[in-house]
């Protein structure tokens, strides 16, 4: 789709897919003993929880989580892919990656390429601030500002000239698709 949305799943999961993603499932998903769901691009999920694992694929990539609040990005557009815990717990695993398990304002990013992750703690407010329409960054970098930018509006943003991405700035955009 090429905008972005929210939904609710049939256990009552709360959605938000990004501009360009797509998520799918089984037609047994009210039933099974698992709730699976497949992702294209990027999502953030807010899980009921139902006593059943609630699984996320993502390329090579899988998610599993019982109730939490978390984003998961598989795109083309990236070389790596990420899952960030904004609350709860989640574990992940994939091909060539041993389990880990995550915690709140941790992220996993994995090196498609590489075939390598890595675990580090994150602003998850960077990472899941697209699913609101507001862009509101106080006292960062200009270099933090460009990677919000690029990555919300799916752009390479590039400079000219001797610019310090040090240098701290504070904006706030009001989303236009939100009007």
């Amino acid at each position: 789709s090429n905008s972005k949305g929210e939904f609710q799943l049939p256990d009552g999961t709360s959605v938000w897919l990004n501009i360009g993603s797509s998520l799918s499932y089984n037609s047994n998903f009210e039933k099974a003993s698992v709730r699976e769901v497949k992702l294209d691009g990027e999502a953030y999920f807010d899980v009921a929880k139902d006593g059943r694992s609630f699984v996320v694929n993502a390329g090579d990539l899988q998610v599993s989580v019982l109730g939490t609040r978390f984003a998961v990005m598989h795109t083309p557009l990236y070389e790596r892919d990420q899952v960030t815990l904004v609350s709860g717990s989640v574990r992940v695993k994939g091909e060539g990656i041993q389990a880990v398990t995550l915690s709140p304002g941790e992220q996993l990013s994995y090196d498609r390429l590489l075939g390598d992750s890595t675990v580090r703690t994150v602003d998850t407010g960077d990472y899941v601030s697209w699913i609101r329409s507001q862009i509101s960054l106080e006292d960062c970098t200009l270099g933090k500002v460009i990677e919000n930018l690029e990555h919300r509006y799916r752009v390479k943003v590039s400079t000219l000239g001797d610019i310090d991405l040090d240098q701290h700035i504070t904006l706030k955009i009001n989303d236009e698709r939100s009007r």
